[in-house]
């Protein structure tokens, strides 16, 4: 399957460039987002309830690696969007240097070609892979489950609407987080 581009600009980024203007718009986001869930550690109960516990070291071993794998393939699938476009680095540097910004377009590849959601893919294995659940870790694990469900869920309705048909049909042709789902 050849590559396909797709600009990443949509009808939300416009809204928050008009609150915080184009050029900090991407990263008074992510500052925001950042500190929220700052502030959710900070105010953290620990909830020590083991919901399950993996004894045997491989099985314990396997879930360790799955887990860091979870993390390693996030940090991977931000560098191919273009990880400073996606903090928002590019766009201050840009602006900083009195540049226009140009959205860095969507590029279908590498894992983008199996999974439409390849960095929620990534938190979901991260935060489920683990060999010891407590009932803190399970309500955090839920709930930003179901962050991600919402947050896949209202992209992909915007990126259907801005893009159209060429995004409904990677759609139809790429689950959006596993191949084969």
């Amino acid at each position: 399957m050849k590559s396909e581009q797709i600009p990443r600009s949509g009808p939300t980024d416009r809204r928050r460039a008009s609150v915080a203007g184009p050029s900090a718009s991407c990263s008074t986001y992510v500052l925001a987002a950042a500190l929220t869930l700052g502030l959710v550690i900070w105010l953290w109960q620990p909830l020590d309830r083991m919901i399950w516990t993996v004894a045997d070291p491989l099985a314990r071993a396997a879930m360790w690696g799955l887990f860091a794998f979870g993390w390693l393939y996030l940090v991977a699938a931000t560098y191919v969007t273009d990880h400073y476009d996606l903090f928002g680095l590019r766009q201050a540097w840009l602006h900083l240097r009195g540049r226009q910004y140009r959205p860095v377009p969507f590029v279908r590849k590498w894992m983008y070609r199996y999974s439409r959601h390849p960095m929620m893919l990534g938190i979901l294995i991260g935060i489920w892979a683990t060999p010891e659940m407590s009932a803190g870790h399970l309500a955090l694990a839920l709930g930003l489950t179901g962050y991600i469900a919402l947050g896949v869920m209202l992209e992909e309705r915007e990126l259907a609407g801005h893009f159209g048909e060429p995004y409904r049909r990677y759609r139809r042709e790429v689950g959006a987080l596993l191949p084969w789902v």
